[in-house]
């Protein structure tokens, strides 16, 4: 059984029922069972441009059987896009959805394309604040 965090983030329409949609898609097209999801934070932008709406931060904590990080990786980015988010997307711009996974089991991995645990996660409290909420045990794995 893997289980896995996914930071979740938004500044676009109704970020709110674009999590709820994201955390059915988890269950039902990728047949995760989602264990805790915390509580939405509010941040202010950061590194965005002048205008940016505020973003909205959550994590979830869910497990699978059998999954690879990979997997996954494929099944957040198909969501993305099913949530409207373009496939060329600049950093820091506006979206509907933003799905990270910040650690996977107790992985470490480096490729071009994934990063494990998230290179960037113990940097961002909208991550550390959600994640300590439902999980403060997996913040060693960070």
């Amino acid at each position: 059984m893997s289980k896995f965090i996914i930071a979740l983030g938004g500044n676009i329409g109704n970020v709110p029922a674009e999590f709820e949609s994201f955390y059915s898609e988890l269950e039902q097209l990728f047949h995760a069972s989602i264990l805790k999801k915390s509580s939405i934070l509010i941040n202010p932008p950061a590194d965005c441009p002048p205008g940016t709406p505020d973003f909205f931060n959550a994590v979830c904590l869910a497990e699978k059987t059998p999954c690879d990080p990979f997997e996954l990786l494929d099944f957040l980015q198909s969501s993305e896009v099913r949530h409207g988010r373009p496939a060329s997307h600049g950093v820091n711009q506006s979206r509907t959805l933003d799905l990270d996974i910040i650690c996977f089991d107790n992985m470490k991995l480096s490729t071009p394309r994934l990063t494990l645990p998230h290179p960037r996660a113990r940097k961002r409290d909208f991550v550390l604040i959600p994640l300590r909420e439902i999980a403060p045990e997996l913040e060693k794995y960070l």
